[in-house]
C-alpha cells in the first residue's frame, strides 16, 4: 500500500503541474485603467473650461471593461470614444463611449456609463478581441477623445493609463 501511494503521489507530482500552468495562464486579474481629460492634450490644443475623467475596470474574465466618463463644464457633447493613438498623435475610434443624445443640448456636468465587450468594437479593432484593446491601452497606445458640436474632432482628451488607486 505504501507503495501505491508512493507511486501515485509521484504521478500526481509529475502530471499535475502542467495542468496548473495551462490554467494559471487563462485566469486574469482585475485591472483599472484611468484618463484625465483636459483641452491642453488635444492635437491640436482646445482653449475650454471642460473637464474631465473616465475610469476603467476590466473584469477577471478578461471579456468586459465597464466604464465611467465624468464631464464638467461642457457644452452640446455629441460623441466620445476610446480612440488609437499615443500622446500627442490623431487615430481612429476603436471603441464607443457616448454618442449623440437625443435631446438637442447637454450642458453642464455629464456622466456616461456602460459596458465594452469585444462585438462592439469598431475601426481597426472590429472583429477581434476585447484583449486586443486592453493590449493598446497598456502600451499607451490609447486615448478617450470628448467631441462637442463646437469642437467636432474633439474638445477634450487624455491618455488612458493603468490605475494606481484601486
Amino acid at each position: 500500500m505504501k507503495r501505491l501511494k508512493a507511486w501515485l503521489l509521484i504521478f500526481l507530482l509529475v502530471i499535475f503541474p502542467p495542468f496548473l500552468g495551462m490554467t494559471s495562464d487563462k485566469i486574469e486579474v482585475e485591472r483599472s485603467f484611468k484618463a484625465e481629460l483636459s483641452g491642453e492634450e488635444e492635437v491640436p490644443p482646445v482653449k475650454t473650461k471642460a473637464r474631465g475623467e473616465a475610469t476603467f475596470k476590466l473584469n477577471k474574465g478578461g471579456d468586459e471593461l465597464t466604464y465611467l466618463v465624468t464631464l464638467k463644464n461642457i457644452e452640446d457633447v455629441t460623441a466620445a470614444h476610446i480612440h488609437q493613438g499615443q500622446k500627442g498623435k490623431n487615430g481612429p475610434p476603436v471603441a464607443p463611449l457616448f454618442d449623440e443624445p437625443k435631446k438637442p443640448a447637454i450642458a453642464g456636468t455629464l456622466y456616461s456609463e456602460g459596458t465594452i465587450r469585444a462585438y462592439e468594437l469598431i475601426g481597426p479593432l472590429k472583429g477581434r478581441s476585447l484583449q486586443s484593446l486592453v493590449q493598446m491601452i497598456e502600451a499607451g497606445d490609447t486615448y478617450v477623445n470628448v467631441h462637442t458640436i463646437k469642437h467636432p474632432e474633439g474638445e477634450l482628451r487624455g491618455q488612458i493609463r493603468l490605475n494606481d488607486e484601486r
